[in-house]
């Protein structure tokens, strides 16, 4: 019985070890790779990233020549790469051909209104960030945090977004 007991105790400690030492494998490299319209940019990409957040292993890649803007709730939005800058469209896109342009803000476009409250639209080229293979980020690059062996994808292209609100934009 003893012996049984001192089998069991030993299990458990090492499920115990084993248990807590599984955050520390997750906790390794990712990479960062860039695509700017569609093509593959090799010689951006950055490796290995470990325990940063995507806004500082751009910085930490491109210094300069990688710009965001602060945003008024304190967090960052990429806008330029190497010149390939934030580009909004002056046109409305062709999915939402009656949209109208909002004036003094490039790029947005009044779709509708109605008991919901205004139906807008943005349409221009900008920069956004995914896991490679498709998997949507909502958070901001200054607060997310990949796990090792992720691969995060930050692309260049047009983007189009529609959204209903309750605040005009003037």
């Amino acid at each position: 019985m003893k012996t049984a007991r001192k089998i069991f105790t030993l299990v458990v400690v090492l499920a115990m070890v084993f248990a807590m030492s599984v955050p520390a494998f997750a906790a390794g490299n990712y990479t960062i790779i860039f695509k700017t319209s569609g093509t593959s940019q090799p010689s951006w990409t950055t490796f290995p990233l470990e325990g940063k957040s995507v806004y500082t292993g751009i910085i930490e890649k491109f210094g300069t020549n990688a710009q965001f803007n602060q945003l008024s709730n304190g967090h960052y939005v990429l806008t330029n790469i190497n010149g390939f800058a934030s580009a909004p469209s002056s046109t409305a896109p062709s999915s939402f051909p009656n949209a109208t342009a909002v004036p003094n803000h490039l790029g947005y476009f009044l779709i509708e209104t109605g008991p919901q409250g205004y139906h807008y639209v943005y349409a221009g080229n900008d920069w956004t960030y995914h896991y490679y293979g498709g998997g949507d980020l909502w958070d901001y690059m200054d607060q997310h945090f990949p796990v090792g062996g992720s691969v995060i994808e930050v692309e260049y292209s047009m983007q189009v977004t529609d959204w209903w609100t309750t605040e005009e934009i003037t």
